[in-house]
């Protein structure tokens, strides 16, 4: 609640990545746009309330030609209590009701295509089916009815499959929603009731100083840590302290590349939005049986991530990376396997969470293999002379996936896109799962101490020196001093 107090809107909570340790309530409104892995849409239940209480209403009929003129209606209250609906009054109340109705619905689906992989809808609804939902029905009753969903229905109904959005070689195949009914009854009446006795709280022993001061502000972030953050940290503490701790707005306006030799970078176009575009088609391909796409899904795709579809280098460099990768030695082996494309992962280290996602896992390897895709430019380099940068994500990667299945040992495969024949895998053992915890323990223990944000004597990561955050912290330094020096 604090963290979400800090944030200026329901919509920043959704985006504020490192501030994830929390489950997120925000409105359909401020929801748009944005996407998640698990959504669940709560209280459907809830019946619409009538629009059919106003005196008059004035405005159009649905259908009718709009000539300038309006329509209006009138209702009449008696002085027995009654009312007298007069002129169009009926007729403009109803479609002030379904026009209501069809923008809750619209809202509605709006809310479930926010999920990317779940959707969980809930809500009290009326499951006889023997009479026509109302105008005030509620959205959970009109879905129950649309379905056929009665108190005699299977666990669950048939969805027609969705028209893709891009071209695919395969059509979607239909899917199930899954239906689970918790109907009122004497048991779960009981259940409910003993679930909510409540163990009376002694307050008699209760001694000391009322905390009334406000709580402490921590010197690093008490949220999730992901592997860029850990990045960011090692590349500079100090930056890292003024972006992530302080929330200072960033104080240059450059964009840097995912690859700093990208030589092809402009404002309108970087490494990483290419890389992006990239990393999302495989993750497609990983879903529809590692089918590649064609030239004008690859053309939509580098659209979307804002890359110009007509840049033919663009279009060709992505599609011989995909049709390369998909070719090599790896990626033949990786159809023949149940592969779960953008795997989520959390470890646990010491007070902190770190968390990542892995663009490739496969369970079913021996041991279970992590995949991680690179669109960097080698410029003619070989594939392991990029690594030095991604040791810290290839131990956190490594280290969760082995701890989340329980298994001594895992591998992790670096793929370069530009010579996908040549990954560079690395095999864990308990060893070197121990070596990649004590790696990790040191990072976080240098951001969660908060003693190595500046150049401190001992730190393992120390000041860039070059970017606006350091020169900042610099003047300070000599600011401080020449005063010191004056007195």
């Amino acid at each position: 609640v604090e963290i979400s107090a800090r944030l200026d809107s329901e919509a920043a909570v959704a985006t504020e990545d490192e501030d994830g340790d929390a489950v997120q309530l925000m409105t359909v409104h401020k929801s748009k746009g944005l996407e998640f892995d698990l959504v669940c849409v709560a209280d459907l239940g809830r019946q619409r309330k009538a629009q059919s209480e106003a005196v008059f209403w004035l405005g159009h009929l649905p259908g009718e030609p709009s000539d300038g003129s309006l329509r209006f209606g009138l209702r009449l209250p008696m002085p027995d209590g009654d009312s007298i609906d007069l002129y169009d009054w009926s007729q403009l109340a109803e479609a002030s009701a379904l026009e209501a109705a069809d923008e809750e619905l619209r809202l509605f689906h709006v809310a479930l295509t926010r999920a990317k992989r779940h959707l969980v809808m809930s809500g009290v609804c009326d499951l006889d089916l023997g009479k026509e939902p109302g105008k005030s029905a509620s959205t959970a009753t009109l879905l129950a009815s649309a379905l056929g969903i009665d108190r005699d229905a299977p666990e669950s109904v048939p969805v027609p499959a969705a028209e893709p959005g891009i071209e695919l070689k395969r059509p979607l195949e239909e899917t199930r929603l899954m239906v689970h009914r918790n109907d009122a009854n004497a048991d779960q009446a009981t259940y409910l009731s003993r679930s909510n006795e409540m163990v009376p709280i002694g307050y008699d022993d209760i001694s000391g100083r009322p905390p009334i001061d406000r709580p402490p502000f921590a010197s690093y972030p008490s949220v999730p840590l992901s592997y860029s953050a850990l990045s960011e940290f090692r590349e500079c503490p100090t930056r890292f302290y003024a972006s992530r701790i302080l929330r200072l707005d960033p104080v240059d306006d450059d964009k840097r590349p995912l690859d700093p030799e990208e030589e092809t970078w402009t404002p309108d176009y970087d490494g990483t939005r290419f890389g992006n575009a990239v990393h999302a088609m495989l993750e497609r391909m990983a879903e529809n049986s590692w089918l590649p796409p064609l030239e004008s899904s690859i053309q939509k795709t580098l659209e979307e991530q804002g890359v110009d579809p007509a840049d033919h280098d663009a279009v060709s460099r992505a599609g011989e990376m995909i049709n390369g990768f998909t070719k090599s030695d790896l990626g033949a082996s990786l159809k023949k396997m149940k592969c779960e494309a953008e795997s989520n992962l959390l470890l646990r280290i010491g007070e902190t969470t770190l968390r990542g996602t892995a663009d490739v896992v496969v369970r079913e390897s021996d041991p279970p293999l992590i995949v991680d895709y690179k669109s960097n430019r080698l410029h003619g380099n070989p594939p392991a002379s990029k690594m030095a940068a991604y040791l810290l994500q290839r131990d956190l990667y490594g280290l969760a996936v082995a701890e989340a299945l329980d298994v001594p040992q895992v591998r992790v495969a670096y793929v370069f896109l530009e010579a996908p024949d040549d990954p560079i895998i690395f095999e864990f053992g308990p060893a070197d799962l121990a070596d990649a915890r004590t790696a990790l323990e040191s990072t976080v223990a240098s951001i969660t101490t908060g003693q190595y944000f500046t150049a401190s004597p001992g730190a393992p990561d120390g000041p860039c020196g070059g970017c606006p955050a350091c020169d900042r912290l610099r003047r300070q330094i000599e600011a401080a001093a020449g005063r010191v020096a004056a007195s």
